[in-house]
């Protein structure tokens, strides 16, 4: 029976504005039972993800298996009856804090908004139970180039890609009162022990890329090394990538991780520069995790190379490794470890490949600030490749290398092979949009190999930022004339002699900074001696120990070697050493078309000794 006396309902009355209310006498909460600590030794559930090196199965992209259409215990109609059961006074509605919504995409552009968005999109609806969380989702009758339907949760007031949506629920998330959470689950028949759900802590609600907080005993270090939340009901953890030269797992760097309860409530975090993440809200039950390929930074896309389930969203759309499902009650010990997989075309190699590349990502920003260059843009869209070995950076031709360009001198055979089961499946139109500003290949089978190809190829990137996008579109409209680096005779050969020099320069050399010892030959300073011992790439055409030769404080006299479709040997007079990589990268601006810009803007002002020596040296190229 409900009380009425005037002091217990002004109390409520300010309660209410809390929000809280007065619990009703004829409803107990259930306390939770204390959980158990896990074992080190534990063998079953132990949250711990290792991709595995020889799994055949892992070659196929496996499709999400639902179940039933579940009642939604979080809609604002639910909780306020809920919130009526257990408190006085009666409310008539709680607040709405988000929207539960599907997207309905018209357009490959439309696609491309949404897989740009800061949301997280689920490609399946979230009040179906998920009986095998796969690799994609199709609803029954729908074929893989159909335009999906999408789903997301858009907080109040959020603004939402111009993408036609429709409302599907007004929810009541993120509410810190636990008694009303598992009695909103609780009356529509859902076992709030089995289901999971998450409560926000009093004090934060988020996360961190790793522990926060003021009191020292709230912390302590996992199985990872990672600080995480003592408590183990705060997840945390660590996402690792293996790095074959140095034969050890390292922390993948600024990825995003999204954890999310068996409904609508979901934390997004981005691991720090250890790879360690953590969320200080509370799960309970079973939670579901994925890590997203996406920072501020950089978003890097990819699929398997295959002709099946070939759906443009996914495409569009930042790697996503549906990690899967996490048990409780401990959270923070959760460990993903991407191993490199002897079979390229697998999600394993693909994770491993996306997570290495974006460690060199990061690197290459530390380096660059060393040398003084420029760093990569923000958003850099980079797209990697399973079956290649291979990179090009399109940047500013990313969407305007012309139609008639592409098609007219086979573009698909030199900057699409990735692409080439979508340009089958929805056109030449469709996945021109796909084209990336940046491609890795990543069939490699050693990190520091892979990391030299994604040094070179962010070093154009960075290039890119010296220059005006006309003269980075004629870098790009020059090569897909030549077909490559072309040789000396091509169209705008000076241009491709010039750019593709630097990047060589710049990838071996921090190669050679980040694998001094220990490298896929096995040799010290391999990569240093690499550069000393190279000549041009053709025959007088696209010079690669050029820009060492001017930066290096050797003076020598020796033979040095062609390292492409040239294999001619020739001496080196290498008497220069009064540059260094900064005031090179200066050089190249939007004026500095050839390696012979170059020369005449080093002599100029040089005194004679030093004009001689250039002189030389170019000459020796």
């Amino acid at each position: 029976m409900k009380k009425t006396f005037f002091q217990l309902a002004f109390l409520c009355l300010l309660a209410l504005l809390l929000p809280m209310g007065c619990k009703k006498d004829s409803l107990q909460t259930t306390p939770d039972t204390p959980p158990k600590l896990f074992g080190a030794n534990r063998t079953d559930d132990t949250n711990i993800f290792d991709t595995s090196k020889d799994n055949p199965a892992d070659t196929l992209q496996k499709i999400t298996v639902l179940g039933n259409v579940r009642a939604n215990p979080y809609t604002v109609e639910n909780f306020t009856a809920a919130y009526n059961e257990l408190y006085e006074p009666d409310v008539s509605a709680l607040p709405t804090t988000h929207y539960y919504v599907k997207f309905s995409p018209a357009t490959y552009d439309d696609q491309i908004l949404l897989a740009k968005s800061d949301l997280n999109i689920y490609d399946y609806p979230l009040d179906r139970e998920v009986i095998e969380l796969g690799d994609y989702y199709l609803p029954p009758g729908k074929s893989a180039t159909d335009m999906p339907d999408l789903y997301a949760v858009l907080k109040v007031g959020q603004a939402a890609p111009q993408v036609p949506y429709q409302i599907l629920a007004n929810l009541h998330l993120r509410s810190k009162d636990e008694a009303l959470v598992r009695q909103a689950l609780s009356r529509l028949g859902h076992n709030p022990d089995v289901v999971g759900y998450m409560i926000p802590d009093d004090r934060i609600d988020g996360g961190t890329g790793g522990a926060g907080g003021e009191n020292p005993l709230d912390y302590t270090t996992n199985d990872c090394g990672c600080l995480v939340y003592a408590d183990i009901r705060k997840p945390g953890g660590c996402i690792r990538v293996r790095d074959v030269e140095f034969n050890n797992l390292q922390g993948v760097r600024r990825v995003k991780v999204i954890l999310k309860d068996t409904w609508f409530t979901e934390d997004e975090v981005w691991t720090n520069e250890n790879g360690c993440f953590s969320i200080y809200n509370n799960y309970y039950g079973k939670a579901w995790m994925w890590v997203k390929f996406k920072s501020a930074a950089v978003q890097i896309r990819g699929q398997l190379l295959t002709f099946a389930n070939i759906i443009f969203y996914e495409w569009a759309s930042p790697i996503k490794d549906k990690v899967g499902k996490i048990g409780g009650p401990q959270f923070n010990n959760i460990q993903v470890a991407y191993e490199r997989n002897v079979g390229n075309n697998t999600n394993n190699h693909l994770y491993w490949g996306a997570a290495t590349v974006n460690n060199a990502l990061h690197e290459f920003n530390e380096l660059a600030g060393q040398e003084k260059i420029n760093p990569l843009p923000d958003d850099l869209d980079v797209l990697i490749g399973t079956n290649d070995a291979f990179g090009f950076a399109l940047m500013s031709s990313q969407y305007i290398v012309s139609h008639g360009v592409a098609q007219g001198f086979s573009v698909f055979g030199l900057v699409a092979p990735p692409l080439t089961p979508v340009f089958y499946a929805v056109g030449f139109a469709a996945t021109q949009k796909l084209l990336p500003e940046v491609f890795v290949g990543v069939d490699f089978q050693n990190s520091d190999r892979l990391k030299e190809l994604a040094y070179h190829e962010f070093a154009h990137a960075s290039h890119h930022t010296n220059v005006t996008n006309a003269y980075w579109d004629k870098l790009v409209q020059a090569e897909i004339l030549a077909r490559g680096w072309g040789d000396e005779d091509d169209w705008e050969a000076g241009r491709i002699a010039l750019c593709e020099s630097w990047a060589e320069h710049i990838g071996r050399t921090f190669v050679h900074q980040m694998y001094t010892t220990q490298n896929f030959a096995g040799s010290e300073n391999f990569y240093l001696e690499r550069l000393e011992e190279s000549r041009n790439w053709a025959l007088n055409h696209v010079p690669i120990g050029l820009y060492h030769d001017l930066t290096d404080n050797e003076p020598d006299n020796l033979d040095a070697c062609d390292r492409g479709p040239s294999t001619a040997c020739g001496s080196i007079f290498d008497f220069v050493s009064e540059f260094n990589n900064e005031l090179l990268f200066r050089q190249l601006d939007e004026t500095t078309k050839s390696p012979q810009d170059l020369r005449s803007k080093l002599l100029n002002g040089a005194p004679p000794l030093l004009q001689t020596n250039i002189n030389n040296l170019f000459d020796s190229y």
